[in-house]
């Protein structure tokens, strides 16, 4: 194979040496000299920078073994076609191949995304658009700027960059708002911005030629390239870090570096830029090449220049984990002489997935008239409490062929034929002998350690991979599920600590990349999760469990689509996959997909519900199912922490000593509602402690700290570790305000740290368990004829719901800046979407054929969701423009807007708990009907808490008649108004709440 031309080129002292560091080669393109030029390291540590020529070639992609390439017409991908470990040549670990071209036409292609589905997005320049790949046209449109009024080949905005969050696009650059052609070229100086295409906002603008955003350590960064500085996006606003000496293009980071391409402006168009007048401030000339820039202190610590080549960089790309990079070009003999010859495939035909459109998998709302596509407020379910069933392991054999079968590998090799038949005691048997014959042989201590690892049998494992890692201590597979039972034991620290290590040693290491995804998910770090889960069903395909995971965490940040979609893969990959089922109908909740909804209802009821017990909450279920599931539950926690017991002896004070323990205690509904009440607590006779377990921390936190004698942190306890920290602060009353939701840990209160533990407001059911002594709420929530179903004792308060004092935004809101009729009659329900049943969506449209004129103004949400609600509503005779969503704004602005609505309507299976709350503080009534379970009695408890028990309804008749009675008599529904702006009542009554909860509490401890 002749060898390509290579370019020679200055670059700083230490630029190999920082290559080397990072393990990393770069790729950049120059369609000024229509070149694709890699850069690594040779073995004898010389520089190595090959380029081959391509017709202008400009956006680039690239992975470990893939480059995707976007030239003149053409998007080229070019494949590795080298082996892990093989050499071409003696010196290049990849050889990348052009495979597959796109041909697109002239669409002046400016960047190029894939998808966590492999689907490739691209900025359409030409037609100021986001688009994809058509197998029988030039592209799909997916996305375009609301201002910009048709797709045409005009280069309108000159919309160029592309940021992907967790690997979908998020956010856009363009160089202007111009909806003419080229009109971009007239607004170069200041004329542009950063659009959120899931939202349509525009969210910072006044920027200079702005190119390559990138989401970076949950920053938005881009290029101002007008100025030549690298920046970030805060409050709407660039920060400049750094001046770069040249027109920046083309950026990427790797941890604190960011990798800057650097052009000579080249002709009118860059003329007139702040950039051209810094360069002559600072007595420098332009640059081409490229710069690697420290973010943490904005100094350039490296470069490599490129005048002597070239004068414009188009795009760079990192290939990680690559050395000496090759590919082929078309100029030589090389690729037609170049065969390479796959692995054979099962001519099976294949099963044709239905979501196999990038529209459908990524995009689905996402079009070229409506690109609104906000997050809704997610479910709240046991996402940190996934159970770790069958980590990831890695087994070792000994070689294929070896040189004399002796005793110790005929023992090794029987106990692998009775491991896979299921005879787990003779397998160990083996192994062990094995081991005795030759204490230093490797496999036979790994594979033991697997085998108790799966019989839970967790300390002796522990040692045997230990063995193992003393033999060798650079075996990634087996520190790696050392460190999966550390995370199972709740041992977090060494259990990352681990995970890293495994994963400098192999960075495709699956099982440490699934299990440290894991324990990331465990701490609320969802992105890093995201992207080690999606990592490791890259390396393994058909790995099911890490989908799973991405889908629960998909679910959680209510990307329900993405969810979906996830959950579907699992069930291809495997039908049986425990109620992998009912998880998708769930989602579907999520999406108002109800063409399942009975049959879906009737499954959970006869299967005995294998749903957390949280999400049945949203279903109507019978209250023994979910007593039932939940001591289901209560009892796998505690058999789980009884391999692990505790003894604690408990403390006499003088005071009673108190103890609140959440996930919540910040900005969050329960922190909002409840924050007021640790202050007003009598000191005389109560000491109070906070446990918070989450790390978040913002305005309430403090307050919450504030009011109370004694706040800590236990996020980054394991659950022993936090009830011993209990125990140790003598606490005698444990209050548990989160129950079986995110984030909570229940596994701390099953230790029993205080002798009384109870449940309160945070939890609407039942725990069914017996570290859960009490329940204190009201007869509304639990009336005599439900407290069967609990078995907690219950306590009763007055009022079970308090409220204290919260921001209300002062400024004026007009109907019109929300999309809402200015005359119209509005209805409004703001709680989550999953809480929506269908037999009360029916009630609602029947209430707007009822009321002319009138709206339902309900939250925004996935397209998908918003879809099927247009849907069901066109489908009842209501036209779907009748349906008006409202965005996500901060929290004193929500409460203000209230105002703006004429009457809430509560959902029935699920009430709304603090968005009820919400609604009655900014002075909108909410009508409810309550049922048979705890979270359908919500509402009821709130509203008699408010003094308005004239909007608790009886029926779902009564709950229609009265609507429509408030509907039609404004005066008296403003009377009403009135009086709850009032806030006079039990609910807004903090100081009185907490004398009747120290009541209880006294009544508690002296029992």
């Amino acid at each position: 194979m002749s060898n390509p031309k290579t370019l020679t080129i200055p670059y700083s002292r230490h630029f190999l040496e920082w290559l080397d560091q990072q393990q990393l080669s770069l790729g950049l393109t120059t369609y000024q000299t229509n070149r694709l030029c890699l850069i690594g390291i040779q073995p004898d540590g010389q520089i190595y920078t090959p380029v081959w020529e391509f017709d202008r070639p400009m956006a680039l992609h690239a992975t470990s073994d893939r480059l995707y390439l976007a030239t003149r017409y053409q998007i080229w991908r070019l494949e590795n076609v080298l082996e892990a470990g093989q050499l071409l040549q003696d010196k290049c670990d990849r050889l990348y191949v052009p495979r597959v071209a796109h041909t697109t036409g002239d669409l002046d292609i400016h960047a190029i995304a894939i998808d966590p589905n492999q689907n490739l997005i691209f900025a359409n320049t030409e037609y100021s658009c986001l688009a994809t790949l058509h197998p029988q046209h030039s592209f799909t449109p997916l996305w375009k700027p609301e201002f910009i009024s048709k797709l045409a080949p005009e280069d309108r905005c000159h919309l160029n960059g592309i940021a992907t969050v967790n690997g979908i696009p998020r956010y856009v650059t363009a160089i202007s708002q111009s909806d003419v052609a080229s009109g971009w070229r007239h607004q170069r100086r200041d004329g542009g911005i950063v659009i959120d295409i899931h939202t349509n906002q525009i969210i910072a603008q006044g920027l200079s030629m702005p190119h390559s955003p990138r989401w970076h350590q949950n920053q938005l960064w881009l290029l101002n390239s007008g100025t030549g500085e690298l920046g970030y996006i805060d409050n709407n606003q660039f920060i400049p870090v750094t001046f770069c000496p040249g027109y920046g293009r083309g950026l990427i980071f790797i941890g604190n570096y960011a990798i800057v391409g650097l052009s000579k402006p080249r002709d009118y168009h860059f003329c007139g830029l702040l950039l051209e007048e810094k360069l002559q401030q600072k007595q420098a000339a332009p640059r081409c090449g490229i710069v690697i820039i420290d973010i943490t202190s904005g100094d350039i610590i490296e470069w490599l220049d490129m005048d002597t080549e070239a004068s414009e960089i188009y795009d760079v790309a990192i290939l990680p984990q690559v050395r000496c990079p090759m590919a082929l070009g078309f100029k030589t003999g090389n690729i037609s002489k170049l065969i390479t010859i796959g692995q054979p495939i099962n001519l099976t035909p294949p099963q044709t997935s239905p979501n196999s459109n990038p529209e459908t998998l990524l995009f689905r709302g996402i079009n070229c008239q409506n690109s609104q596509l906000t997050p809704a407020i997610a479910l709240t379910s046991n996402l940190s409490k996934q159970p770790i069933i069958d980590p990831p392991q890695a087994t070792f054999s000994p070689p294929s062929s070896p040189p004399k079968n002796t005793t110790y590998q005929q023992h090794f090799e029987q106990g692998q034929a009775l491991k896979k038949q299921g005879q787990l005691a003779g397998a160990e048997t083996c192994f062990k002998k094995a081991i005795l014959a030759n204490p230093n042989y490797i496999p036979a201590h790994n594979n033991l350690g697997t085998l108790l690892q799966q019989q839970q049998r967790y300390n002796e494992a522990i040692i045997c991979y230990q063995n193992t890692l003393k033999l060798n201590p650079n075996l990634p597979e087996t520190l790696a599920n050392l460190c999966s039972i550390y995370l199972l034991q709740d041992q977090l620290q060494p259990a990352e600590a681990g995970l890293k290590r495994a994963l400098e040693m192999n960075p495709q290491c699956v099982p440490a990349l699934y299990n440290l995804g894991l324990l990331y998910k465990q701490q609320a770090k969802l992105e890093a999760a995201i992207k080690l889960f999606q990592a490791a069903a890259s390396h393994q395909p058909n790995y099911t469990e890490a989908y799973f995971q991405l889908a629960e965490i998909w679910e959680f940040q209510s990307q329900f689509t993405l969810a979906k979609l996830a959950y579907q893969r699992v069930q291809q990959l495997n039908p049986n996959y425990p109620a992998i089922s009912h998880h998708i109908e769930f989602v579907k909740l999520n999406l108002c997909d109800w063409e399942n909804y009975h049959q879906f209802i009737n499954n959970i009821i006869q299967s005995g519900a294998i749903l957390a017990p949280f999400q049945l909450n949203a279903l109507p279920i019978p209250p023994e199912l979910s007593q039932k599931v939940a001591q289901k539950k209560a009892a796998s926690i505690s058999q789980a922490i009884s391999q692990n017991p505790l003894k604690f002896n408990y403390q006499k004070t003088d005071k009673l000593r108190l103890g609140y323990i959440s996930p919540e205690f910040y900005s969050h509904a329960v922190g909002r509602l409840i924050k007021d009440i640790f202050k007003q607590h009598n000191r005389g006779e109560f000491e109070v402690f906070s446990y918070h377990l989450l790390s978040a921390h913002d305005e309430v936190t403090d307050q919450i700290i504030q009011g109370g004698d004694e706040f800590r942190h236990l996020d980054s306890l394991s659950a022993p570790e936090a009830a011993q920290q209990i125990n140790n602060d003598g606490i005698q009353i444990l209050i548990d305000l989160a129950g079986y939701t995110g984030y909570n840990k229940p596994e701390i209160l099953a230790y029993q740290p205080a002798p009384i533990q109870a449940s309160f407001l945070g939890y609407p059911n039942t725990m069914g368990a017996e570290f859960i002594q009490y329940l204190i709420t009201d007869n509304w929530v639990v009336p005599d004829s439900l407290s069967p179903f609990y078995t907690e004792e219950i306590i009763y308060l007055p009022h079970q719901f308090i409220c204290s004092q919260m921001d209300i935004d002062d400024q004026p809101l007009n109907r019109s800046d929300f999309g809402l009729p200015e005359t119209g009659f509005v209805f409004a329900c703001f709680n989550r979407h999953y809480k929506i049943s269908p037999d009360l969506f029916q009630v609602w449209m029947q209430l707007l054929q009822e009321v002319e004129g009138s709206v339902l103004w309900l939250s925004l949400a996935v397209e998908e969701t918003l879809s099927h609600l247009r849907q069901t509503a066109k489908a009842a005779g209501v036209d779907p423009q009748r349906l008006i969503f409202a965005p996500k704004i901060p929290h004193n602005q929500y409460l203000a807007r209230m105002e703006l609505a004429d009457l809430g309507l509560d959902t029935w299976n699920y009430n709304g708990g603090s968005t009820t709350i919400a609604a009655l503080y900014g002075g909108l009534p909410v009508l409810t009907k309550p049922g048979v379970t705890n979270a359908s009695r919500m509402g009821a408890s709130i509203c008699a808490s408010a003094g308005v028990t004239e909007m608790i309804c009886n029926s779902a008749v009564d709950y229609q008649e009265k609507a429509l009675h408030w509907a039609t008599n404004p005066q008296e529904l403003q009377q009403l108004r009135q009086r709850i702006k009032g806030r006079d009542s039990p609910l807004f009554d903090v100081p009185q709440f907490v004398k009747n909860f120290e009541t209880a509490l006294q009544q508690i401890w002296h029992r």
